[in-house]
Order: structure tokens, then C-alpha cells, then sequence
């Protein structure tokens, strides 16, 4: 099985604070000496210990939260041979329609790829009946599996007429 990422989208950013706190820190000193005075001298020595708290500071983070999406592909013999998604609103203005979907990802050695056809061709009919979606367009496949297909095709602004054989069952 072969998985392959075909589009990552910008989800929302979290953005919040953690606190942290550094370890504690003991510190011993040692001091041992002599004094000398006019009326004598003597000796000292002794020992103290202190402990330093850890710092405690609020760490800012932000981090970019992302969706990506995948397809798998398991080796079997594929009746067409690409990936397909329903068309955005703002595809559905540039084509001037509501109908249409758009290849995403064509498998090689496909009766789709063996037609010429390419990742963000505009699939807008299917053997003369208009394609609303990617449920539709897979319906229409699977009657007509075995048979040769018209879709008609926006690809660069431009309508092509595209024969696919279609593979069968």
C-alpha cells in the first residue's frame, strides 16, 4: 500500500502559555581563618548552606495547526484512476457553474492517465450528462465501466473533449 499526501491546509493557529520552573540550587561555603588583634588571636571556622528557589517564568508558544489529507493506493486494477473532490465555491465562479469536480491526483498507467488527463482538470460531463459531484461521477463510472467515455474537460480555461477507456470491473 502506497500512501501519498495530497494537500495539506492551514488550519488555526493555538497560541497560549506554559509555566516553567527551573530546578533549586543549594550552595555551600566553607570559611575557616585566623584574626590577630593587640590582645591576642584566635580561630575561626564554619559552614553555611543556602537554597535558591528556581525561577519561575510563563513561556509564550504558538504553533500552526495544519489538515492534510491522503490517499492510499492498493495495488488492483483501477477502472479510471484518479482522484477526485467536489469543487470549492470560488472553482464553481471561475467555471461559471455548479457543476463540475476536480482531479486531484492521477494514478500512472490508468485509463485516466492514458487519456492525458492531469491533476486539477475540471471535469464538467460525463458522456454528455453534467458531473454535480465526485458521488455522481463514480456512479457514472461504475455503469459504465468497460466502455469508452466524452468527458469534457476545463483545463486552463480552456474546454477539451477527452475520450477515456474506461477499464473493467
Amino acid at each position: 500500500m502506497i500512501g501519498i499526501v495530497v494537500s495539506q491546509d492551514y488550519s488555526h493557529t493555538v497560541s497560549g502559555t506554559y509555566t516553567a520552573t527551573g530546578p533549586s540550587q543549594t550552595v555551600t561555603t566553607k570559611e575557616s581563618g585566623s584574626v590577630y588583634s593587640a590582645g591576642g588571636s584566635a580561630y575561626y571556622s564554619g559552614t553555611s548552606t543556602t537554597t535558591i528557589p528556581g525561577a519561575t517564568r510563563e513561556v509564550p508558544y504558538s504553533v500552526n495547526r495544519y489538515d492534510f489529507r491522503a490517499v492510499y493506493l492498493v495495488g488492483k486494477k483501477y477502472v479510471f484512476g484518479a482522484n477526485l473532490v467536489d469543487l470549492t465555491d470560488d472553482e464553481r465562479k471561475k467555471v461559471g457553474r455548479n457543476v463540475g469536480v476536480r482531479i486531484d491526483l492521477v494514478v500512472k498507467g490508468t485509463p485516466a492517465y492514458l487519456a492525458d488527463l492531469f491533476a486539477d482538470d475540471i471535469v464538467l460531463s460525463f458522456d454528455g450528462e453534467d458531473v454535480r459531484d465526485v458521488r455522481q461521477f463514480i456512479d457514472l463510472v461504475d455503469r459504465n465501466s468497460g466502455r469508452d467515455v466524452d468527458l469534457v474537460v476545463l483545463r486552463d480555461r480552456k474546454k477539451l473533449k477527452v475520450t477515456v477507456a474506461l477499464a473493467s470491473h
